[in-house]
């Protein structure tokens, strides 16, 4: 993002689009450094796991009952994950075993279609692979 905004200052750059975390709906653009930022949508996370997972028929699960399984996420390191761990710290989840971390989302949802673990990703990204059952969408109190 420091790239980016730089380009925007320096006049590399006219128009951005970026995927950033915004912590709450009705957040206001943000005007600084002479730029101006705009949300122009809201995307959605979601926990999902392999259709044979013990939490995947279950309803109304809750944070503490998913902290006690294996996920599979993104590289430690990487904005992503920053998005996904605060995200699933603000809904309870205060602890996870990550014992696979993945650079992209394809390799992160193939992973918990085999049943390597649970994984929270976009919502946008895992459609098809519920469509196709390879993966289901985790029921969160």
């Amino acid at each position: 993002m420091k790239k980016v905004a730089r380009g925007l200052l320096i006049g590399t750059m006219t128009l951005a689009l970026a995927a950033v975390f915004v912590p709450a709906a009705g957040v206001a653009p943000v005007e600084a450094s002479g730029y101006i930022s705009e949300i122009i949508g809201h995307e959605p996370l979601v926990l999902i796991a392999a259709p044979t997972h013990p939490l995947a028929r279950k309803r109304s699960i809750a944070p503490a009952e998913v902290e006690k399984h294996d996920f599979v996420g993104p590289i430690q390191k990487s904005q992503f994950y920053k998005l996904i761990d605060t995200e699933l710290r603000r809904i309870g989840l205060r602890s996870r075993k990550t014992t696979l971390s993945l650079q992209d989302t394809a390799s992160v949802k193939q992973a918990v279609s085999h049943g390597l673990g649970i994984a929270c990703t976009l919502q946008s990204t895992c459609v098809e692979e519920v469509q196709r059952n390879e993966v289901v969408v985790l029921d969160l109190d």
